[in-house]
């Protein structure tokens, strides 16, 4: 019997791999189960045979050199699946706009969303960026409720952060 042993990388790449390190080495632990921004923890999982299931922002989970690790979820492929859905199902919607945390994988997912976007035959308007430690997001909602574009959509910052992206704009008024 294994005791559960909690980690909290704050959706941070180094804290990430700094807590795969004490799960690992320290806790002893069999297998890690996580969630996305840890790419990092891939390569450190495998080489110690400790079974990885996590979620990471890009493709390295799928490389069949890793024996021991498995992509878990669907955080890169679900929302550039949807911009596209959404273009098809709501023709009127012309303009689109992502918001995302400035860094790496943030400014990734962004990239991506917005080539799906276009390819999707929408106007795509530059991606707008927040700090990842910011608390006070209401300048976020203020330019997007000033872009006021058709879709928008809060990216790449975690389930917190993206809920507060949305709390942001709502409060600045964007029914969009």
């Amino acid at each position: 019997m294994y005791k559960r042993q909690t980690y909290d990388t704050k959706t941070d790449q180094a804290l990430a791999k700094t807590a795969a390190e004490k799960a690992i080495f320290q806790d002893k632990v069999p297998f890690i189960l996580s969630d996305l921004w840890n790419t990092p923890v891939i390569p450190l999982a495998d080489e110690n045979r400790v079974v990885f299931i996590g979620s990471p922002v890009d493709n390295t989970a799928y490389d069949t050199k890793y024996k021991y690790v498995f992509n878990g979820g669907v955080g890169h492929t679900l929302f550039p699946a949807f911009v596209p859905w959404a273009a098809r199902e709501f023709p009127d919607k012309k303009t689109y706009l992502c918001v995302a945390p400035d860094r790496d994988d943030g400014r990734l997912l962004a990239e991506l969303n917005e080539l799906m976007a276009e390819k999707a035959g929408l106007e795509v308007m530059p991606s707008i960026y927040y700090p990842p430690d910011a608390v006070d997001l209401s300048a976020i909602g203020t330019k997007v409720k000033t872009l006021n574009p058709d879709l928008f959509e809060p990216y790449g910052g975690g389930p917190m952060a993206d809920s507060a992206v949305m709390k942001a704009t709502h409060a600045a008024g964007y029914r969009g």
